[in-house]
C-alpha cells in the first residue's frame, strides 16, 4: 500500500510530506497496540544508500588520483591546484615506481621517500638540490589526508604517515623581510619610476598590498569623486588563475583613501590605456582590471616573478612578502 507518511524517522531524514512504502505486522507482545508499521524502507534506502562501502583502487599511485578527485568538488580552487602539482608531478610518480598497494606502505616507506625529496632528484624542475623543508612537510601533509581517508573507510587500520618525522621549517620569510625607511621607500620607487611595473609598485608599496589585491585592482574599486579605493577583490594562482570578489581574509576587505600621488598615477595610467584601445580597436582585451599589458590582457603572478626586478639595491625580490596594511618588502 502507499500511504501519505510523516514517521519521525522520515522527517529526519528529510522525507516529509513524501509517499513512501510501508509494511504493516502484528507485535507477538502489543505495546500500546497490536501492530506496529514500518515505513519508507525503500526510501530511506535510497536516501542513504552513499553509505554503502566504495570500491577503492588498491594500488598506492591509483589511490592518490582518486582521493585528488574526490576533494575537488570540496575545496578551493587554488587548494585544489596545490594538491594536483604535489600528486601528479611528486606523489605519483614515486609511488608507481615502488608498485606497491595502499595497504603494504609502511612509515618506512614514508621515511624513505622523505629523504628521497630531500636530495638530488626530489625536485622536479630540473634544479640542483632537494625540496625545502616547507614543501617536503606540505607533500606529506597530503600523504597524511590520504592514509586517515583510508583509515576512515577501512581499507587500511593504521595511518603509517603519522610516524615520520617531518623536517623542521626555518622561517626564512621572516628573516628576509624588512620594512622600509622613507629613504629606502624613496629609493624603491625612483628604480621603478621608468619600469612597466612601475604604477603596480607604487600603488603596492603605498598600500601595503599582497600581490593578489594588486593584481586584483579594478577601476570599479577606485571612487576617482570621493577619492577612495577599495580592496574588494583578488587574482591568485600561476598555473590555473582564479579571479574572486573576496581578499585573504573578512578584515583583508578595506577602502584606503585615494591618496594625491597615486590618484594623478591611476588618471595618466587609464589615459594611456584609453589611448591603447583606441589604436588597437578590436586587437584590445576588454576588462575592468587597472594593471595589465599594453594589449589589455591582466597582468598575473608569473608576470613578476619573470621580471628582473633587480635594479635597485634594497632586495626588491622580496617585495612581494606584504602583510596587508604594512609597508613592508
Amino acid at each position: 500500500y502507499n500511504c501519505f507518511a510523516t514517521a519521525e524517522g522520515l522527517l529526519g531524514a528529510g522525507l516529509e510530506n513524501t509517499n513512501v512504502t510501508y509494511d504493516m505486522f502484528f507485535r507477538e507482545i502489543p505495546d500500546k497496540g497490536g501492530f506496529a508499521v514500518m515505513a519508507g524502507l525503500e526510501q530511506l534506502i535510497e536516501k542513504y544508500k552513499y553509505l554503502e562501502k566504495i570500491d577503492h583502487p588498491s594500488r598506492m599511485a591509483d589511490y592518490l588520483i582518486m582521493w585528488k578527485n574526490l576533494r575537488k568538488s570540496e575545496v578551493a580552487e587554488t587548494t585544489y591546484d596545490g594538491y594536483h602539482t604535489y600528486i601528479d608531478r611528486h606523489l605519483v610518480p614515486y609511488f608507481r615506481d615502488l608498485n606497491l598497494n595502499i595497504q603494504d606502505i609502511t612509515a618506512g616507506h614514508i621515511f624513505d621517500y622523505v629523504n628521497y625529496l630531500s636530495n638530488d632528484g626530489g625536485r622536479k624542475d630540473n634544479k640542483i638540490g632537494g625540496q625545502s623543508n616547507t614543501s617536503i612537510r606540505k607533500i606529506i601533509s597530503i600523504l597524511r589526508q590520504v592514509f586517515e581517508y583510508a583509515v576512515l573507510y577501512g581499507d587500511i587500520k593504521i595511518n603509517p604517515a603519522l610516524q615520520v618525522p617531518l623536517p623542521k621549517t626555518t622561517n626564512k620569510k621572516d628573516e628576509r623581510q624588512v620594512f622600509l625607511t622613507s629613504d629606502d621607500a624613496q629609493k624603491m620607487l625612483d628604480a621603478f619610476q621608468n619600469e612597466e611595473i612601475g604604477p603596480i609598485v607604487y600603488v603596492t608599496l603605498y598600500y601595503g598590498l599582497r600581490k593578489s589585491e594588486a593584481l586584483g585592482l579594478r577601476w570599479q574599486a577606485v571612487d576617482f569623486d570621493a577619492n577612495t579605493i577599495t580592496i574588494n577583490h583578488t587574482v591568485v594562482g600561476n598555473g590555473h588563475i582564479v579571479r574572486k570578489d573576496t581578499t585573504k581574509t573578512y578584515t583583508s576587505r578595506r577602502t584606503y583613501e585615494l591618496l594625491p600621488d597615486v590618484k594623478a598615477l591611476l588618471l595618466k595610467l587609464k589615459e594611456q590605456q584609453d589611448d591603447y584601445k583606441r589604436r588597437l580597436g578590436s586587437g584590445y582585451h576588454m576588462n575592468d582590471y587597472i594593471f595589465k599589458n599594453p594589449n589589455g590582457v591582466p597582468w598575473i603572478v608569473t608576470d613578476f616573478l619573470k621580471c628582473d626586478i633587480t635594479i635597485c639595491d634594497i632586495q626588491p625580490q622580496v617585495y612581494w612578502s606584504t602583510k596587508a596594511g604594512t609597508s613592508m618588502i
